[in-house]
């Protein structure tokens, strides 16, 4: 393959790689969109199981006396799946908040905070979107990947702490240099691991050709920051389950 590309021209590899890129961004956006979409179908059936097992206790139980017949009242107007699915969130955005208070608190992190990167959305707050939503998707596929180092990527994957839009002549190779500014910054403040360097480096692929994924965590943070940036670009953020 690297042979038969060597023998392309330029041009045409580029094009080839914006293409490439593409397929993958909406391939990503169809798939998260349609599990979203089978997970309400999912619960939509199951609140009306438990609505017909309701009616079916109120005809058999209805004509017992008052004392009763107020508990199974209590049972027919209990709404598991709901009641579930609140008890998971809200688990969950503990649990989410845990893994990202200590980023919050970082002086230099709040610094991203000060520049727009995607739409209205600042960098900050991108990075913040990236960290829940490959949260998310790490917990519903049970992909396993760790917790704590998938949030550490996420939050520092664009740690590079200037506006890319302000016309600088050297910001025209932004998107190729970013993250190895991002990955020097992490390294610098945070003191991350090589693995984790490794996901930040590679968070741009295919853009950056080289620099392919090699874990879970970084195949998870190089898709999901692709569909963030899509969906903040066109300013549909919390429409598709972005924080911001």
């Amino acid at each position: 393959m690297d042979r038969g590309l060597s023998t392309l021209s330029e041009p045409l590899i580029d094009i080839s790689a914006y293409i490439l890129v593409s397929i993958v961004i909406i391939d990503t956006t169809l798939s998260i969109s349609l599990l979203t979409d089978f997970q309400k179908y999912v619960v939509f059936i199951d609140e009306g199981f438990q609505n017909y097992v309701a009616v079916i206790v109120k005809l058999v139980y209805g004509k017992q006396d008052s004392c009763y017949y107020k508990v199974i009242q209590r049972i027919m107007v209990f709404k598991f799946p709901r009641r579930k699915n609140r008890l998971v969130k809200q688990l969950r955005e503990k649990r989410f908040v845990e893994l990202t208070k200590d980023y919050f608190e970082s002086d230099v992190v709040k610094q991203m905070d000060k520049y727009i990167h995607h739409g209205t959305t600042t960098t900050l707050q991108h990075c913040e979107n990236v960290a829940w939503i490959s949260y998310l998707v790490n917990k519903k596929l049970k992909l396993n990947a760790n917790e704590k180092e998938l949030i550490g990527v996420a939050m520092l994957h664009d740690l590079f702490l200037y506006d890319w839009h302000d016309g600088e002549p050297c910001r025209k190779t932004h998107g190729f240099d970013h993250p190895e500014i991002a990955c020097n910054n992490a390294i610098k403040h945070f003191g991350i691991p090589e693995k984790q360097q490794q996901a930040i480096l590679s968070h741009m692929w295919p853009l950056n050709i080289t620099k392919i994924p090699k874990s879970r965590v970084a195949l998870i943070i190089c898709m999901v920051d692709k569909y963030c940036a899509l969906m903040e670009t066109i300013r549909l953020n919390k429409r598709f389950g972005l924080r911001y």
